[in-house]
């Protein structure tokens, strides 16, 4: 388990399963009028499927963000608070995911503590559209969805982001107004273009597996994906979990893993006077904490390593605790 056993929620929180949150995988949800009362994001004139958790009263509503064509819908999942408290929250997921990888823990715990929060799919990816074309997806169409997100917002949102999608968030500095920035299990700043020669003098297996992933060696894009799940799962869930959290990964297209080894301009956070903060994971095969320590001395971050932790740690083990850790740091700085 995570060494966050200081930390104590005001209350239980149980979460709904957290496959039903994607349209693309359940459809439990049920169309209601948009709610009037949320403050913190713009109506798209479309109806809302909204779902409660099972054992709190926390919400979850999932609808389409449209854009023009040819851009492909996005899926956008997000808390119902009648009067929310602090700054929105945007989550965005890295490789092989999608929104549903924020159900699990930090939406409900978010929404528990009466913060508005939403979490999109990139596209290609979750409930969004453009899964046929996401091979020739690039990063810079990846940064587009999620300025179309960031974009509900009345208000900069607070920015939390996993792996690749830190990545994106780190691109983002200065090209967007934001309120904060957590990164959890990030690329560094330079993407992957030192990480790999790293896993190759540390941990050539793991090399080996995401060089074929990266490289397309694999025979398909099952193939590919079946890569990735061997290693970022590794030994931190049970064969019955990882089976069923990677029936809802994707193949990640091979343009945007491609572009991810190449070097891009990206501004500190410190610079910006922007609060930022990393939490690594001490089990994390792909990210070590050298790297995620280089990652939060560049934008001059909080750093935390979290025990018992690997990659996925927005899911499975440890989620919980670090879902606490990160609102906790939230609200010491005021947000």
């Amino acid at each position: 388990m995570a060494n966050f056993s200081r930390l104590r929620p005001k209350r239980m929180i149980a979460v709904m399963p957290w496959w039903a949150l994607s349209s693309a995988q359940v459809d439990i949800l049920v169309q209601r009028p948009l709610d009037k009362t949320r403050q913190n994001s713009k109506s798209t004139g479309r109806g809302l499927r909204v779902c409660s958790s099972e054992r709190t009263n926390a919400l979850f509503a999932g609808r389409l963000l449209h854009s023009e064509k040819p851009a492909p819908s996005l899926e956008f999942i997000e808390t119902t608070c009648r009067d929310p408290q602090g700054a929105p929250t945007l989550f965005i997921h890295g490789a092989f995911a999608g929104a549903w990888m924020w159900g699990e823990s930090f939406l409900p715990h978010f929404g528990a503590r009466g913060r508005f929060a939403a979490a999109v799919s990139l596209r290609g990816h979750g409930g969004s559209e453009g899964r046929s074309r996401s091979p020739t997806a690039g990063l810079a169409d990846y940064l587009a969805d999620v300025t179309r997100a960031i974009s509900e917002f009345h208000e900069p949102p607070i920015i939390v982001a996993h792996s690749l999608g830190a990545l994106l968030a780190q691109r983002l500095l200065g090209e967007v107004k934001i309120r904060a920035l957590v990164m959890l299990a990030p690329l560094p700043p330079e993407g992957l273009l030192f990480l790999g020669p790293w896993l190759l003098a540390t941990r050539p297996r793991t090399w080996l597996e995401m060089a074929k992933v990266t490289l397309g060696l694999s025979n398909s894009r099952e193939g590919r994906k079946d890569g990735a799940r061997h290693v970022v799962f590794a030994n931190q869930f049970s064969p019955e979990e990882a089976r069923r959290y990677a029936a809802l990964m994707v193949a990640e297209g091979l343009r945007a893993l491609m572009e991810a080894h190449l070097p891009y301009p990206v501004i500190s956070a410190h610079f910006l006077r922007i609060p930022s903060l990393v939490i690594a994971g001490a089990d994390d095969p792909l990210i070590g904490c050298v790297t995620t320590m280089r990652t939060a001395a560049y934008h001059a971050a909080q750093h935390i390593s979290a025990g018992g932790v690997g990659h996925l740690m927005l899911i499975g083990p440890g989620a919980d605790g670090t879902a606490r850790r990160v609102l906790e740091w939230i609200e010491q700085n005021g947000l």
